[in-house]
């Protein structure tokens, strides 16, 4: 069963971060944004909250409120953040400030539009190599942010990454993209890129046997027996941090 107090981190810090990368990508999502010089913010009960700030057609995403956004939406719970980005209709977005800027509004509608192609691609525009590498980036993100997200807040993870000794994981495909997450006293800070001195790595040979596992088609024990995932390092770390990816996959469905 989902949990909407979970699914709601995920997708403000997993899903959301996915712009920053959108936006260097995408000749249309530049376009979108050009000129804008503005903050927008998402939070709803319980300490859920994230902003974007673009610039000079570029996004930054932070986790948490900031305190003078130029658009900030307030959700009354949860359930209506997440129907805004499963795109279901009735969510009930308070603007409590900037509800003025409609401009910013459309944009950001559009923009997310051209997110949505990236993250939920069609058959066809996975036939396209660059589209696909960067599809396949932009999952490898979203499941380490994810891990965060599921990993401080799902009851049923919870527990196992409080246990996880500090250190950091690092996961990446061979020749291409990575990311890594630390861990410290039970609380995980995901960042984009390469770890400079992991204590666990996560490897897979390349961005199509990537695509299989964070999509479930693959099998992460049969990708080891065939080498095509390979692990190194202080191994618990990853088993761990394993229990909250397989929760993860529950929300991603």
């Amino acid at each position: 069963m989902v949990d909407q107090t979970v699914l709601a981190h995920l997708h403000v810090s997993a899903v959301l971060q996915n712009l920053e990368d959108i936006l260097d990508f995408d000749e249309k999502s530049k376009e979108i944004a050009r000129g804008w010089n503005h903050t927008m913010q998402f939070s709803c009960p319980g300490g859920i909250g994230a902003h974007i700030e673009f610039s000079d057609s570029k996004a930054r995403h932070f986790r948490g409120v900031t305190s003078l956004p130029t658009v900030a939406l307030w959700f009354p719970t949860a359930t209506q953040l997440n129907r805004l980005f499963l795109g279901e209709k009735f969510s009930l977005a308070i603007p409590w400030m900037g509800v003025w800027n409609l401009n910013l509004l459309k944009g950001f509608t559009e923009l997310s539009k051209r997110m949505e192609s990236y993250l939920k691609p069609s058959a066809e525009d996975l036939k396209n190599k660059e589209f696909f590498n960067f599809h396949v980036k932009c999952l490898l993100n979203t499941v380490v942010y994810g891990l965060k997200a599921v990993g401080e807040n799902d009851p049923k993870v919870k527990h196992v990454i409080e246990k996880t000794r500090n250190g950091i994981a690092e996961f990446r495909i061979k020749n291409g993209p990575a990311a890594h997450i630390v861990i410290k006293n039970g609380h995980l800070f995901p960042f984009k890129g390469p770890a400079t001195d992991p204590d666990a790595v996560m490897e897979l040979k390349d961005y199509k046997t990537a695509f299989g596992l964070f999509t479930g088609d693959m099998d992460a024990f049969a990708l080891m027996g065939k080498t095509d995932l390979r692990i190194e390092g202080f191994i618990p770390i990853i088993d761990n941090l394993n229990a909250a990816l397989d929760r993860l996959a529950v929300y991603l469905d």
